[in-house]
């Protein structure tokens, strides 16, 4: 509390142990706004309106839910390495650039994740076992649809947004069919999905797909695939 309404330059609140939400903080930050290493923060209500650069938050033990009601986020935010965050909702309405919730394994679901964003990253999210849910409203913001979601227990791409045209899903072990794949899908990396079988939901305008360490050859691929892309 005390704060000024509005900063111009950074904000940037490191190792606040008894630190539990960001009411009486600014409401405008015109650069970045860096929550780092605050055990005790348990959401970011509070958190600015206004985002003029990068929202990161990392490291914040005790962070269940985001909570903010950020409306804009000028670059990209990033709630990486919150053991125990459990849901998205309550993100900035719009991340001109990328929306980052990596390294979270309580992550259940990104049911709440920003309306408009550039690209979208939840690396590692152990607890995700599904993609519906993310918002099909106005995606992208800035750049061609993108999604990482390497690391997580999916077991198809069902609920992906339609504009999304590029995917990566490596190392997504419980991944069985590519069945939801957006239709304007350009590039799908599925590297080392090991119970992958099933690619016959694949969209005819596709660009490149990767299935190394499948269960699906990539001669099979080759026989079924329309698209004149690259297989591997």
């Amino acid at each position: 509390e005390g704060c000024p309404e509005e900063v111009y330059g950074n904000v940037e609140l490191f190792g606040c142990g008894k630190l539990k939400n960001l009411i009486g903080g600014p409401s405008k930050v015109g650069r970045n706004f860096e929550v780092q290493n605050c055990k005790g923060l348990e959401t970011l209500e509070g958190a600015p309106a206004t985002v003029g650069g990068k929202f990161l938050t990392f490291g914040n033990a005790n962070l269940k839910t985001l909570g903010t009601k950020t409306q804009v986020v000028g670059h990209s935010f990033i709630a990486n390495d919150c053991p125990n965050l459990v849901s998205v909702k309550g993100s900035p309405v719009v991340v001109q650039g990328d929306f980052n919730v990596n390294d979270c394994p309580k992550l259940t679901s990104l049911e709440g994740s920003p309306k408009k964003v550039g690209r979208l990253f939840c690396v590692n999210c152990t607890g995700i076992k599904t993609l519906k849910g993310m918002s099909q409203e106005s995606y992208p913001a800035a750049r061609d649809g993108f999604l990482d979601c390497s690391g997580t227990s999916i077991t198809s791409l069902e609920g992906i947004p339609n504009a999304m045209e590029e995917v990566n899903c490596v190392g997504c072990t419980e991944l069985k069919t590519l069945k939801g794949c957006p239709n304007k899908i350009a590039i799908l990396d599925c590297n080392r999905c090991i119970n992958l079988e099933n690619i016959d939901d694949i969209p005819d305008n596709m660009h490149y797909l990767c299935i190394t360490g499948s269960k699906v050859t990539p001669e099979y691929a080759k026989s079924i695939c329309k698209f004149s892309g690259g297989v591997e």
